[in-house]
């Protein structure tokens, strides 16, 4: 058996075709997320702190937990997500989150236009959107995806599949070859008599034999 096709036990070379995630980029927007929202409401909450407990941003603090939670098993997992229940998971959550912005709209940009030097109602409302944007990318960047190989592994592979098919085109040419040998024998037996059929049969063993000797 070609050692090549042995099934690989080398844990270091099998975790290369495991899915992974991009689980720095998943910290990175997760924590751009978190820091624009601290950003645009520090005006606004030190204000009046009973405002952190109002729906919109008690919510939005719990969605926030949940966010650093996301970051720590993208730090601590590879595989970010893992399963697909895992990935439907997060994004039934960011579907829920999305609601919550939609519903909470104007008091997002109330607070939002306290933070900012903008004389345009949209300009915090665009503020919204690219806070769920970067939560997004994060959360897309967080889905497990198959690893790239090397350059190493792409050729072992490669010589994995010539080999197979070149022991698959030998054992075709072996049973062609086969063939085109008896039906030379048989157009001989028909062209000759038997005497000198058997003859040429006889002369060929010998040869036959003293090659193996010689072997």
């Amino acid at each position: 058996m070609n050692p090549d096709s042995k099934v690989n036990t080398n844990p270091a070379e099998t975790n290369k075709s495991e899915p992974e995630a991009k689980g720095g980029v998943t910290v990175v927007f997760f924590a751009a997320a978190i820091i624009l929202h601290v950003i645009l409401v520090r005006n606004y909450i030190p204000a009046d702190w009973s405002r952190l407990f109002s729906v919109p941003f008690l919510f939005e603090m719990l969605f926030h937990v949940v966010l650093i939670y996301g970051c720590v098993v993208c730090i601590r997992c590879k595989a970010g997500w893992k399963t697909p229940k895992g990935v439907a998971i997060v994004f039934i959550l960011f579907v829920l989150y999305v609601i919550l912005n939609a519903t909470c709209y104007q008091a997002y940009i109330d607070a939002y236009l306290t933070g900012m030097d903008a004389l345009y109602t949209s300009t915090a409302g665009a503020m919204v959107g690219v806070k769920a944007m970067l939560i997004l990318i994060g959360i897309t960047a967080g889905i497990p995806m198959a690893a790239k190989i090397d350059k190493y592994e792409y050729a072992r592979r490669l010589k994995q599949k010539v080999e197979m098919q070149n022991a698959s085109y030998a054992q075709a040419t072996a049973v062609n070859s086969k063939k085109d040998l008896e039906k030379t024998i048989m157009n001989l037996r028909k062209s000759m008599s038997e005497e000198e059929f058997e003859k040429l049969m006889s002369e060929l063993k010998d040869i036959g034999n003293n090659t193996s000797k010689e072997d």
